[in-house]
């Protein structure tokens, strides 16, 4: 089985024009193998987006803040915790910049030494199917988590 690599990146949003001092939170990308993880989802929700009425963009996500993500992956790979069970909302809602409601969530499970990014899922859309999945070494997974302060 292929071993992957992940990549966090780290990035500050442009502050709103009426508020240029402003400082934004330091935001998440995910790079998976060299490729940013929002062009795989992207290419991937095309076809369902498109039979929607009406049709949708695909991959119209904006970007969680470190913080959020440190959140979530705190306790995403502990058996029984709420990211365990539900997983870890990747993006948030372009529009409005809220997680739940509009989302790519994904399960991250232990398995030797190794972690797996899986079941990726979309939480509206229970009909676009994802079918990916990653294998990261723990020392790969434990070194990116360590850019959120984990």
């Amino acid at each position: 089985m292929q071993t992957d690599i992940l990549e966090l990146r780290l990035f500050r949003k442009e502050p709103p024009p009426d508020e240029p001092d402003l400082k934004p939170p330091l935001c998440v990308e995910y790079y998976i193998n060299g490729v940013c993880l929002l062009d795989m989802i992207r290419e991937i929700e095309t076809p369902f987006a498109e039979q929607e009425t009406p049709p949708m963009k695909p991959g119209d996500y904006g970007h969680n803040s470190r913080e959020y993500m440190a959140e979530q992956f705190r306790t995403a790979l502990t058996p029984g915790d709420y990211y365990y069970d539900y997983g870890v909302e990747l993006y948030c809602c372009y529009g409005c910049g809220e997680s739940g409601c509009w989302s790519v969530c994904c399960k991250f499970r232990e398995d030797g030494g190794f972690v797996l990014m899986t079941e990726f899922r979309h939480n509206h859309r229970n009909n676009w199917q994802y079918p990916i999945s990653f294998r990261f070494t723990r020392e790969n997974f434990d070194a990116e988590m360590q850019k959120l302060g984990l």
